[in-house]
């Protein structure tokens, strides 16, 4: 396996650091494709995941395209051990999820929140409880 720069991963540290506090996953830049990164693959999302996006759009008083968001799968050594996340967020549209975490509906949700919410978490007190709000409700596994 092909180590990563030393500079990407200065970046994913700095990610790191400043992702949000709890059990949020922090969100990353990417520049480069996210094949050569994470050896992602595109992954065709499940049906039940737009419906997960409708509630958390609805929890969220937002609205934000479905349709716009690119999924990817990421070997499960690439995400736990670079980096500590069984997902990801990825301005402005990308998640990556863990391939043993793609039927994971607490995860989807904790991602697509990440989405609906811009990539933002700590804007204010209101602001990062309404994102842990619609982040964390109840997911039936797999629905």
């Amino acid at each position: 396996m092909r180590a990563l720069h030393p500079l990407w991963l200065l970046l994913i540290a700095l990610a790191l650091v400043s992702g949000c506090l709890g059990s949020c996953m922090p969100t990353l830049h990417v520049a480069e494709t996210p094949q050569r990164i994470f050896h992602a693959q595109p992954l065709i999302p499940e049906a039940w995941y737009e419906d997960i996006h409708k509630s958390v759009e609805k929890c969220a008083h937002k609205r934000k395209s479905y349709k716009k968001i690119e999924w990817y799968v990421v070997p499960s050594v690439t995400m736990s051990v670079h980096m500590n996340a069984q997902g990801l967020f990825s301005q402005p549209n990308r998640i990556y999820l863990d391939e043993s975490f793609v039927g994971n509906g607490e995860l989807i949700r904790h991602e697509l929140a990440h989405y609906i919410f811009d990539g933002t978490i700590a804007l204010n007190d209101a602001h990062n409880a309404l994102f842990q709000a619609c982040a964390t409700m109840a997911v039936a596994a797999g629905s």
